[in-house]
């Protein structure tokens, strides 16, 4: 791509600039490809958010959308991002790893929650790609990545109003102590529904999200676990 000046992010040689937007481009096409392989499975509700995940990707593709480079955001459990991104790309998503390898180095990860249990701190983190605080917007969409150490229990919670979806792309979880998914598998959660996720004590996941929801409802959405 070319040398990044973090510096100065806005003085960046045409060329650097065209390949990060260009990079990007290719992640958003990635992610369509993944969700059109799976949105004929499942029931209709998750054909539902699939399409509408899908028309979404289409709708930013067909507009033009810039992306400032930005120093990568790194927390504790980024240190398994390299051997994840590794695993994925041996999997069924390997086109869609090979591609978030390419902006690995920009993506901002974050806990999402104001109180944070202390022992999640070094097990989980997300970054979001498309939505409401990313660099691409949208205001019925966010799309990202969940980073799970090994071993990790995300506890009990729920998401009002929004319907998620998990692709794994490396690791194996469990979720509600119901089946072991592992790369190439969708897990999916209707609004409300509490889920917990746990993760395989042997290898970190590396799992790529969508939500879908009305506008206005990302906008308002608070990230709270369940008392429980």
């Amino acid at each position: 791509m070319g040398q990044i000046n973090f510096e100065n992010p806005h003085a960046q040689t045409a060329e650097v600039f065209s390949a990060l937007q260009s990079d990007y481009r290719q992640v958003l096409k990635s992610y369509r490809r993944a969700f059109r392989a799976i949105v004929d499975c499942g029931n209709d509700k998750v054909q539902v958010h699939c399409k509408l995940t899908i028309n979404e990707l289409d709708r930013l593709l067909q507009d033009s959308f810039t992306v400032v480079p930005e120093r990568a955001k790194p927390l504790p459990v980024t240190r398994f991002l390299d051997a994840c991104l590794r695993t994925a790309s041996q999997g069924p998503f390997s086109r869609l790893a090979a591609d978030l390898d390419e902006i690995i180095n920009h993506l901002q990860w974050d806990w999402g929650y104001d109180e944070m249990p202390d022992h999640l701190k070094g097990a989980f983190a997300y970054t979001e790609i498309i939505g409401e605080q990313s660099q691409i917007k949208s205001h019925s969409m966010s799309v990202g990545l969940v980073l799970f150490a090994p071993g990790c229990a995300y506890p009990k919670h729920s998401h009002v109003g929004i319907t998620e979806s998990y692709l794994v792309l490396s690791g194996s979880v469990t979720q509600n102590d119901f089946g072991v998914f592992g790369p190439g598998s969708l897990l999916f959660n209707p609004p409300g529904r509490e889920h917990t996720i746990t993760v395989d004590t042997m290898a970190p996941a590396l799992l790529a999200y969508s939500w879908t929801a009305e506008p206005g409802v990302l906008a308002a959405n608070e990230m709270i676990l369940s008392s429980e």
